[in-house]
């Protein structure tokens, strides 16, 4: 029975756009972002097991980029949970990134210190995009496909 139930639960799965849609219409970002952080970090947890080098992407949003708290509450959730950082990605959006330059620098800032690698989504290859990739000192970037609608 229990199989069964997890086959079912596979048919199920939303993408994350359509998540992070519906949280934001709901005004519940900031608590789509705290529950991906948990089952991200269990998921880690369990991948490190088989391999140690693994690494995880855990999108977040301007909820977390723009909270101060932010880096202190993911540390806190690591160690509650018993599992190495290692190998955890946190993307944020640029749009998201350059509507406040200075909280999104203390944020990112604040996961480097705790050797969290970021990422940068949506990204550009206009000029000013180049100088917040250089500011920000994200080791990744992901670009923005040809034909996408840059986000909001």
């Amino acid at each position: 029975m229990t199989q069964n139930i997890q086959e079912q639960n596979i048919k199920q799965i939303i993408p994350y756009k359509s998540l992070r849609k519906l949280a934001t219409m709901a005004d519940m970002g900031a608590a789509l972002d705290r529950w991906m952080v948990k089952t991200g970090l269990q998921t880690l947890k369990r991948m490190h097991l088989e391999q140690p080098e693994a690494n995880i992407i855990i999108p977040q949003s301007a909820s977390s980029l723009h909270n101060r708290e932010y880096p202190r509450w993911l540390d806190r959730q690591s160690s509650r949970e018993d599992v190495s950082i290692r190998g955890l990605i946190i993307p944020f959006r640029l749009s998201q990134i350059a509507k406040n330059l200075k909280l999104s620098s203390e944020c990112i800032s604040g996961l480097h210190q705790l050797e969290i690698n970021t990422m940068i989504d949506s990204f550009t290859t206009h000029p000013a995009a180049l100088k917040i990739l250089k500011a920000m000192g994200s080791r990744y970037m992901h670009e923005r496909g040809p034909g996408t609608a840059q986000g909001k």
